[in-house]
């Protein structure tokens, strides 16, 4: 049973929801915090004007518990909760990293110039007002497999009006504007960290994680048939995993 206080941080685009299916499989001694981003569920909405990465981490900073906790990120959420372990390590415990899109961390492999090809469609789409267009682009390639078409108005209504967040996180998760990845960062980082990924995810995932063990001493656990979406898809696997 794990006794130290959890915290979970949702992917982009999702809600805190998301975790119900995963924390049922979970023998988890008190009841886990379950972040709402900003913009997000039930968290305010970011008003556009600060760098996203920088409000959305204190807003997370904010909710920790006061004792060092066991904190899982999911994609961007995963890319926030190791910024915040870099910069704050005597909040954290353990750290659990799901496919956390640090992008920059890819750079230079054929993965990340495939993912750039990708999302400059997204791009063009969105800077000509387009928002269901790449809203259904991204959902198709990083969402749960589920056909937009039979999506329920308000699910499509809830991700296209938060598609925006996708492109104002670039300086952060493709340029790297926090210096995650500076000069020993990666390499002091003393926090256990486990990446988790699934075998059918994107490749430029595969990509990152390499990036980042080859630079670290995190491990990997690899969750067979799962894609990006596995706190959705695999729950009791992703538990099992976390355990």
């Amino acid at each position: 049973m794990t006794t130290i206080p959890t915290v979970f941080v949702h992917p982009a685009l999702a809600h805190a929801g998301i975790w119900r299916g995963v924390c049922a499989y979970m023998a988890l001694a008190e009841r886990p915090v379950l972040v709402d981003l900003l913009g997000h569920g039930r968290a305010g909405d970011w008003d556009g004007q600060a760098d996203y990465s920088d409000v959305a981490l204190a807003a997370l900073l904010a909710v920790l518990p006061d004792e060092p906790c066991h904190l899982i990120g999911h994609s961007l959420g995963g890319a926030l909760s190791l910024r915040l372990a870099l910069e704050h390590p005597d909040r954290i415990a353990r750290l659990s990293l799901i496919e956390p899109v640090l992008f920059a961390a890819a750079a230079g492999t054929q993965a990340h110039r495939d993912h750039l090809t990708f999302f400059a469609p997204f791009q063009e789409a969105f800077e000509a007002g387009d928002r269901e267009t790449p809203t259904r682009q991204f959902t198709a390639h990083w969402g749960s497999g589920e056909n937009w078409d039979k999506l329920p108005a308000p699910q499509r209504a809830y991700l296209t009006d938060r598609i925006h967040i996708i492109p104002a996180t670039g300086a952060f998760l493709e340029q790297d504007r926090s210096q995650l990845l500076g000069a020993g960062r990666l390499e002091a980082l003393a926090i256990p960290t486990t990446l988790i990924r699934g075998s059918a995810s994107p490749a430029i995932v595969g990509a990152i994680h390499c990036g980042l063990l080859g630079r670290s001493s995190m491990t990997e656990l690899l969750i067979d048939g799962a894609a990006h979406m596995m706190s959705v898809t695999h729950p009791a696997e992703l538990a099992a995993a976390l355990a």
